[in-house]
């Protein structure tokens, strides 16, 4: 018979347990104007970041509207034409970082996460 001692089934248990803490709603979309203007336009930032306790891949923004005049690298935002926009090329976020990216249009676009993928 295999005995497991009190601090290995809890530790296992709260690493499960991170884990399934972990959801969309760890990835926080902020974007705000960062005080540029491109062709006229006034220029958003965008912070997609990762408070999960864990790496995060596979995000996905819902983006139906969005545009912009300004390129963006497809490495980092990457717009299909189903109105999804996948984040770092679907890579993993490591916890407590962000990744960044910048757009010049006339309204700000409001940009959820609707989809991720915790790598616990």
């Amino acid at each position: 018979m295999v005995k497991y001692n009190f601090f290995t089934i809890l530790l296992f248990i709260l690493v499960i347990k991170g884990c399934r803490a972990c959801s969309t709603t760890n990835i926080k979309v902020v974007v705000g104007l960062s005080g540029k203007e491109v062709q006229g336009k006034p220029e958003y930032a965008v912070i997609v970041s990762n408070t999960c306790n864990c790496p995060v891949g596979g995000i996905v923004l819902s983006c139906p509207e969005f545009k912009t005049i300004e390129p963006i690298d497809p490495k980092i935002f990457m717009r299909s034409s189903d109105g999804r926009c996948l984040i770092n090329q679907g890579r993993t976020i490591q916890p407590g970082t962000f990744i960044g990216f910048s757009y010049a249009w006339d309204e700000e676009f409001h940009l959820p996460a609707i989809d991720s993928n915790p790598d616990c």
